[in-house]
């Protein structure tokens, strides 16, 4: 079995439509919305019977499956991240033009302030969704693949953020 064939078994299993996702390749990610999401895995990933291929095609399926079943979680997750990028990049352009005398040194400050909240929330919302991806594919991995015994000794060796650590190589 490669990367490919067992996303497909995984969203099949999960009653996912095959008109509801398209599997391409890319880096490996997940762009989802409730009418077509796409499940990005790099060539190797998706033709690949190694069980890192395995593991990274069933995290980036699980992400998929971890968004469709807490839709809400997922959109608060986009706001924040939205609203951490905006408030990054006004803090820079703050910074900078505090110092050529063009803003107020306290809408600087507040606008630190509001990175720094936000900063956190975004944090733990994206370590709960990786955890969540991890804790799926490994259970898909015990479940549909011959890997058991490599399974069990890679998380050994790798112990935390297998997965991360596995996508970064490929």
């Amino acid at each position: 079995m490669n990367g490919a064939e067992l996303a497909q078994i995984i969203l099949k299993e999960e009653g996912i439509g095959e008109n509801h996702y398209e599997i391409k390749v890319g880096r490996s990610r997940v762009v989802y919305n409730k009418i077509n999401s796409q499940i990005h895995l790099k060539t190797e990933v998706l033709e690949g019977t190694g069980l890192e291929h395995l593991l990274i095609s069933a995290h980036e399926v699980s992400h998929l499956l971890n968004n469709e079943t807490n839709f809400k979680t997922y959109h608060f997750f986009k706001i924040i991240k939205y609203m951490y990028g905006t408030a990054l990049v006004f803090v820079g352009l703050n910074i900078v033009l505090y110092f050529f005398g063009l803003f107020s040194l306290s809408l600087t400050i507040f606008l630190n302030i509001l990175l720094i909240l936000i900063t956190p929330i975004m944090v733990g919302l994206y370590k709960k969704d990786e955890r969540d991806a991890d804790k799926r594919a490994i259970n898909y991995i015990q479940k549909y693949s011959n890997h058991k015994n490599d399974l069990a000794t890679l998380m050994k060796e790798r112990e935390a953020n297998l997965i991360l650590v596995l996508m970064m190589e490929y």
